[in-house]
This record gives C-alpha cells, structure tokens and sequence, in this order.
C-alpha cells in the first residue's frame, strides 16, 4: 500500500473548527518546535499537524514494520498502524490527556501509541489465526493421558511444562507456592504449616487446578493416534522457507527430560539424558505456540546449522536435533555443570574487577565466534555460563546472524533491556559486529548492576528508551568506585550511534585491557 498524504482519507488531524487566518499571523515552518506546532495544530491549523506528522513519521513506519513478521505484514500495513496512533494521539492531546514533554521529544510517547496499536493487530491477527488452526486445543492428542505414564516421551514432558507453566499462572503467589509444593507431592499437612493455610485451602485450590486441566483437554485426548503424525510433505509445507533442512540426527526416543532448567520468549531448556551415550545433555524445545511457526522452526535449526561449524570449549556444542512425531523440534547441546552469570551474580556479589574479567572471557569467546562469520546478537548474564571449573562458554545462539550482509537473514529478535537501537528499528542503521559490541558492555553493565541498561514497567516502555535520544544511566550513577575510563568506555560502547562505538570486539577487548592493567 502506498503512502497517502496526512490529509488523505485514512487521517485528519484538524481541530473540529479550523482558523485559516493562523498560519498567516503566525507563521509555522519545519524547524517549528514541537510544542510550537501542537499548540498551533490546538489553535486550529492543519499544516502544523501536516509537519508534526511527517516529522516523526518514517520512523515510526520503520519501527512498525521491524515489529511485524512478513506474514502478518500481508495482513497489516504498518503505516495504517501508524497513522491509527497518531489518531489516538491527537484526540489525546485535545482531551488534555497528553503534551509534549519539557524537553520538547515526542519520541518516547509516539512509541509508546505505535507500539501498542501494532501489539493489539498481531494480538488480534494471532487469535484469529488460531481460531482457524485451532491450535491450542486437540492439536497435540494424547499428550495428557502420556504424562502419566512412568517414563513419558520428550514431547509430552515438554508439553506438561507448558501446561504447568499456563496453569500456575491462573493463581496468585501464595497459591501457586501452594500448588507448586502440591505437584513435588509434599504432604498436605507440611504444606499447611509452611504456606500458612488450612487443608481445606489446599483441596480447594488442588480442585481448582484439576478443573482448570479438565477444561483444557479435548474429546480426542482420549483417542489412539497412528504414527507418524507429520510426514515429510507435513514438515516441508509447515517450514515454508528457504532454509535447507536435513534428516534429523537425533532420535526422540533416545532423549529422556528429567529437569526444567528455564525458558525463554521461544523456547525452554531442560536437562535430560542421551540414552544412545548414556550422558547429560541440555535439550532445547519450543514453546507449544510456535510449533507450527515455520519462521520459528527455522531460527531453530538455524541456529544448530550455525553452531555445527564451531569447535571451541567456550561455545556451547550442539549435538544435533531432532523431531517428535507430532512435529516438535528439538536441539541437543552439551551440558555444562555450572550457572548462568546471572545467577553466579546473585551468588556470588563480585566486585567490579572480577566483572570484568568475566566479560573479557566472553569477549574473546565471542571475537572467535565472529572469527567463524557469526553474531551473537542477544548477550545477556542468562545467555552467558560459567562452569563449576570457572571457564565462561557462550550459550543460546537464537538470535545469532552470519555477519555478511549479503546472506538471508531470519528476523531480528532479543531481550527488550539488551537490545541495541539498530535491533528495535531500521532508522538506527544496519545490524553489525558493532551490535555485538553493544552487547558486551550491556552484559558487563548488567553483570555489574543486577539489571539491564534500559528498565521499564513493560516492553513498549522499554524499547521506547531504547530508541529515544536520551542515553542509558551511566555505570558510575549505579555504583560506587567506577573508574572514569571504564564509565566512558561503557558509555561510547551503548551508543545509540553504532559508528560511535568500538569496530569491533578485539577493539573493544584492546581497550578494557589497558584499563585493567593500569
């Protein structure tokens, strides 16, 4: 769909009355302020909303854009969701219930409606679709008498730990610490005295969770299913992509579940047992909802075919993957006994000395990482280990891109807090080593303060951070001791301009080095 001008039939922005005889007695141009031509557009002139809405308006149509797949991009015209925002915006602003802020940048709030009216079409797009699909229930059969079975396969365990997910997010905390200790099978009676609540509370809430279950369940649970489920046609129609896919290398009938360990937007982890070796390994599912997600299935095994030309012990190794019947792809990867950052974070408390060798060591981890062609994409202190012997190794390649532009890419994704501008939108410039640069000094901010550079109550508000003109606290406003060369680096690196950060990781890793060693 092409652009339409802002007085076009799809937006008018004009007062209910318009004085013509304003633009001639106050003359409104395109260096007007914002304040200036929002008070002008008040007064009753069209043109003043006319520059107001240019001015912001291919920003907000690329940000737009980075936020919808190209499937639902078919469906929902990104610019419409724009121009819907800036109808909510000025009927707010003549209602009084919004201004432009003293330091005149409309950015962050004008993200904030964008983002928003783009939720609600993916929101409203996705219901539809799995109304149509019918996805959420009886797509998966069976799965819930499998569970019950002593040693269930990975896909039912897999699909229990959604559940159980879903489940406990229907109560409020004292219940779901009840219904948690509940499932462990602790006795009724230690579960009294510890929560701090009658029997009766614990049967009433236990019942409460068996209805919810109950409902969830379809006639056709109840049914036999003939293998396979999907066939060859199945998958290859469901992919729908140019990534080239070969036979799976691991049976699902060699990996049994035995632990949760965390998940993530995508997918969830767990550690289990290769039966076929007899070891421990960590075994990465997708979530249930993005099972029948082609562009899901396909960064998945993405990222195994990027991560199977690298032998390197500070990168997590990916074994191979494989495929349940009902089409639920997995990757098995070696495990390493130890903690995420976060984790050894909160254990741990380290001073800021020990910080920093922590992120050289994933530094030069990831200097070999980009030495193969790839980017990272979304470092984190969850996404980075440290084993029980102290060696750092690189995790959680979802995200990760080859570094030539000239190849295809899958689309850009990440943790909101952690994510450089260029990631949330096309204005900012290309994706480059540089991100990753970017990346490193959020992990060490992070790993240092306990949070992410950019904080907010929900991701709108967050990523409005991210992409709006003002920079994160710097690291010295978080903690005592800081030294004014690590500050400026830290700073320079979380520039909101690639080109004003380091070129590349062995820059970045030159410069953190000198300051150590001072």
């Amino acid at each position: 769909m092409t652009s339409q001008g802002v007085n076009g039939n799809r937006t008018q922005f004009a007062a209910m009355s318009h004085k013509d005889f304003f633009d001639n007695a106050t003359p409104i141009t395109h260096d007007s302020s914002n304040h200036r031509l929002l008070a002008a557009w008040e007064q009753g002139s069209q043109r003043a909303a006319d520059i107001l809405v240019q001015r912001y308006l291919s920003r907000l149509t690329a940000l737009a854009r980075s936020r919808l797949s190209r499937k639902l991009q078919r469906r929902v015209d990104p610019e419409d969701a724009v121009f819907s925002a800036w109808r909510s915006f000025f009927v707010a602003a003549q209602m009084h219930r919004v201004s432009v802020p003293d330091d005149d940048n409309l950015w962050p709030l004008l993200l904030t409606f964008t983002l928003r009216k783009v939720s609600r079409q993916v929101d409203y797009q996705g219901a539809d679709q799995r109304s149509m699909n019918h996805e959420e229930r009886g797509s998966h059969s069976g799965w819930l008498a499998e569970v019950a079975s002593r040693d269930p396969s990975p896909e039912s365990a897999a699909l229990l730990a959604d559940e159980m997910e879903l489940l406990l997010q229907q109560f409020d905390e004292r219940d779901r610490d009840l219904l948690s200790r509940r499932l462990r099978g602790e006795p009724s009676d230690a579960i009294a005295i510890a929560v701090g609540c009658s029997p009766r509370t614990i049967r009433r809430v236990t019942e409460r969770a068996r209805e919810w279950l109950e409902a969830r369940r379809s006639p056709e649970d109840e049914k036999p299913q003939a293998e396979p489920l999907v066939t060859d046609r199945d998958w290859d129609e469901r992919l729908n992509t140019s990534f080239p896919v070969d036979v799976p290398t691991i049976s699902y009938r060699d990996i049994v579940l035995q632990q949760w360990i965390g998940a993530g937007g995508f997918g969830k982890v767990y550690r289990g047992i290769d039966k076929s070796s007899d070891q421990i390994v960590a075994v990465k599912f997708l979530r249930r909802v993005w099972w029948d997600s082609g562009i899901a299935v396909a960064a998945l095994l993405r990222e195994a075919e990027l991560l199977r030309g690298i032998h390197d012990e500070r990168i997590v190794a990916c074994r191979g993957w494989g495929r349940t019947p009902h089409g639920a792809v997995f990757l098995v990867m070696d495990w390493i006994a130890g903690e995420t950052l976060a984790d050894w974070r909160t254990r741990v408390r380290p001073g800021i000395r020990e910080v920093i060798e922590t992120v050289v060591a994933a530094a030069e981890a990831l200097s070999a990482v980009h030495l193969h062609g790839i980017m990272h994409g979304d470092l984190k202190p969850e996404n980075v280990l440290r084993s029980v012997h102290g060696r750092i190794v690189l995790t959680d390649f979802g995200m990760a891109r080859v570094i030539d532009p000239r190849q295809p890419q899958f689309p850009i994704g990440g943790t909101a807090g952690f994510l450089a501008p260029e990631q949330c939108s096309e204005a900012f410039g290309p994706i480059s080593v540089r991100t990753d640069v970017y990346g490193l000094a959020a992990l060490l901010y992070a790993t240092a303060t306990g949070h992410a550079p950019y904080r907010g109550c929900d991701i709108p508000e967050i990523v409005g951070r991210v992409i709006s003109s003002n920079p994160p606290p710097r690291l010295s406003s978080q903690l005592s001791g800081i030294e004014s060369g690590l500050d400026h680096l830290v700073a320079r690196c979380l520039s909101k301009f690639s080109e004003e950060r380091p070129a590349s990781v062995d820059e970045f890793l030159g410069e953190l080095r000198l300051l150590t060693h001072r």
